[in-house]
């Protein structure tokens, strides 16, 4: 086996299952694109395979970028990318290319896609990076899973998984029918049009989510120190956050297990309907606002501590229990269920808004 160092993509031969199909490249012509950025050109490398065959992507700690993977019809992973270096002189922004790699291989019953550099990297940290700027585009309904701390990804399905167990980078995905479990830090993630098994976290940064059907299993949703939104959601939810708003409209819960949980932000739910199901929301320190329909058939039980206030407007219910800190309520046949609890200073302000 032998790579070609010039202009074009060496590639790595199949030998009877005993090596990888793939292909990389090591060494390209390099310009400078800007003050002080370094880039190759243009490249590409591709395989055919099934979309049944799991996609990892994976990248050295010490490389940054952005990945950006897109689903078309086919039976090919085609990948295209640049390799820039971000230094002060063209020799070492040469030199940093050269020792950044990228590659595309079948091994067993996986594509991977490796970016590689040197460990520790010869870059300065916060004065000098090395970048991979990436872009996939992959077969309908793959599972595809990114181990690249430092990469922004953007991923238009439709794929079957996407999994990002770490990051720092932002995040927007969509189109996903089948799992999603996102995890990143300090950075916004945008979701939309997900089906299937959900979790998704950040910090420090927005959290929003749209049209999402989550049945079987509550949609995971966390954010510390940043909102969180969900748009447009049926099925049960599990939202945790601290430090931020909570907002959630167009709710239609299932099942006995969603519970939305606030510490020091407030919470807004706008329910859409609901039948036997439950939901419970508990904040600390914050009020909780509540929209319903005014068809709506729910208990509701509404608690709040010494100094909160209830207030009920423009819904028509019977009331079941008063005292000056919790009500008991029921909503036409009270079939669902609706608890909102507020610890320490907060008031619970309920809301009737015309059904369809």
């Amino acid at each position: 086996m032998r790579f070609i160092r010039s202009g074009t993509i060496g590639i790595l031969t199949y030998l009877a299952c005993l090596l990888p199909v793939g292909t990389t490249v090591q060494s390209q012509q390099v310009t400078e694109i800007e003050p002080g950025l370094y880039s190759t050109g243009d490249l590409k490398a591709s395989l055919r395979v099934t979309p049944q065959k799991k996609i990892l992507l994976r990248s050295a700690a010490s490389l940054s970028g952005s990945l950006k993977i897109e689903s078309a019809k086919g039976e090919t992973v085609s990948l295209s990318y640049r390799i820039q270096a971000r230094t002060e002189g063209r020799k070492k922004g040469v030199d940093y290319i050269d020792l950044i790699s990228v590659s595309l291989a079948l091994v067993a019953d996986e594509i991977r896609i490796e970016m590689r550099a040197p460990n520790p990297a010869p870059w300065e940290e916060d004065v000098e990076v090395g970048l991979v700027l990436a872009g996939l585009v992959v077969p309908p309904d793959c599972a595809i899973a990114i181990e690249a701390v430092s990469f922004d990804v953007t991923a238009k399905g439709p794929f079957r998984e996407i999994v990002i167990p770490s990051s720092m980078g932002r995040l927007e995905v969509s189109n996903v029918i089948g799992k999603l479990d996102v995890t990143t830090a300090n950075q916004r993630v945008l979701l939309q049009d997900i089906t299937g098994e959900i979790s998704a976290s950040t910090t420090n940064a927005n959290l929003t989510a749209r049209s999402l059907s989550c049945r079987g299993k509550p949609a995971k949703f966390r954010n510390e120190s940043g909102d969180i939104k969900i748009e447009t959601v049926e099925g049960e939810l599990n939202v945790r956050n601290r430090y931020g708003r909570t907002e959630i409209s167009g709710f239609a819960p299932t099942g006995m297990g969603s519970f939305v949980r606030s510490s020091s932000g407030p919470v807004l739910v706008d329910i859409a309907g609901m039948t036997d199901s439950r939901l419970v929301i508990i904040s600390e320190y914050e009020d909780v606002e509540l929209r319903l329909p005014d068809n709506l058939s729910a208990a509701l039980a509404l608690t709040v501590d010494e100094d909160g206030t209830i207030d009920v407007s423009q819904i028509q219910f019977v009331a079941d229990v008063v005292e000056h800190n919790h009500l008991n309520l029921r909503l036409g046949q009270g079939i669902g269920s609706i608890s909102a609890t507020v610890r320490g200073k907060g008031n619970i302000l309920v809301h009737g808004e015309p059904g369809d």
